[in-house]
């Protein structure tokens, strides 16, 4: 059997002239609706306790676990000295939940004409064919830009007149 996985590793740099102190406050308003949202999901009793269940094996029930798990799990974020170190969690990482957090910090900051370049990489533990993946997307505050670079490639071969071999 196969384990597909999913990574990212990216930095939300603070802006010129905030502090740690507001990344703090940032990263704790984030805590306390990640906590409030997942209170009572998956049976558990609070945030920890909800992302080391939806994490596991046990299947959610219910669509609102689905969506805290959408926007809350499979990310990792450390507080650095200049920023927010976001991450895939245990490379089983949710890029919609990223974006969101990535979302989350421009609103916070103030930062309407700036953006977040996301890269991520699917991969699996066996040469599998069509399991080597990944994408990009731009990130704002108002919406998203997705990258395929297979669909771009197909695209450029189409614009080239360049027939492409099926390779999977």
């Amino acid at each position: 059997m196969a384990n597909n996985y999913t990574d990212f590793s990216f930095m939300l740099p603070l802006p010129e002239g905030q502090y740690r102190a507001e990344l703090a406050a940032f990263v704790a308003a984030y805590e306390a609706e990640k906590a409030t949202a997942g209170k009572g999901l998956f049976g558990a009793d609070d945030a920890e306790e909800a992302t080391r269940v939806a994490t596991s094996e046990v299947a959610p029930e219910g669509m609102n676990e689905d969506d805290w798990y959408l926007q809350y799990a499979g990310v990792d974020y450390q507080v650095e000295e200049h920023g927010l170190w976001v991450s895939a969690q245990n490379s089983e990482g949710n890029v919609d939940a990223a974006v969101l957090l990535a979302r989350r910090f421009l609103t916070h900051f103030g930062l309407d004409n700036h953006g977040v370049v996301i890269e991520w990489a699917c991969t699996c533990s066996k040469p599998r064919l069509g399991e080597f993946y990944g994408g990009a997307v731009l990130v704002t505050t108002e919406d998203e830009y997705v990258v395929n670079p297979g669909d771009f490639c197909a695209q450029e071969a189409q614009r080239r007149q360049v027939p492409l071999l099926k390779t999977c």
